[in-house]
């Protein structure tokens, strides 16, 4: 077992940026993480020259797992070679356990949020029914 979390990031290429994301994720490959070991999960998982998308949902996301320091390494050079912006969403099994992050430049903040809701399913009947 172990505590899992929903996780979202989001990287768009600034308006005058020379760097692609396949470069960005040159760079962090070259740094020893490489996004492409995500394909194993059932994350969603795409790009494009301006926009990386990524999803996953029910991932174990401690610091020290080589998949979430990519995407940690993917958020820092984002920013240091400021030609990127983006947006981070976690929410983990807590209520209170709620991460959201979005810098740089533009970040995208509508291409994801958090969102918690109660759900009542509609099939289940009361007893007297």
């Amino acid at each position: 077992m172990g505590y899992r979390s929903d996780v979202g990031f989001v990287v768009t290429r600034n308006k005058d940026a020379n760097t692609t994301i396949p470069e960005l994720l040159a760079l962090a490959k070259v740094a020893g993480y490489d996004i492409e070991d995500w394909r194993g999960y059932d994350a969603r998982l795409e790009w494009d020259d301006a926009t990386l998308i990524f999803h996953v949902e029910d991932f174990k996301w401690y610091e020290t797992y080589p998949e979430v320091q990519c995407v940690e390494k993917l958020k820092e050079l984002a920013l240091e070679t400021n030609e990127f912006s983006y947006s981070f969403a976690r929410v983990g099994e807590e209520t209170d356990d709620n991460e959201y992050l979005a810098e740089g430049e533009d970040p995208p903040y509508e291409a994801l949020g958090i969102a918690r809701y109660v759900c009542v399913d509609a099939s289940i009947k009361a007893k007297g029914e």
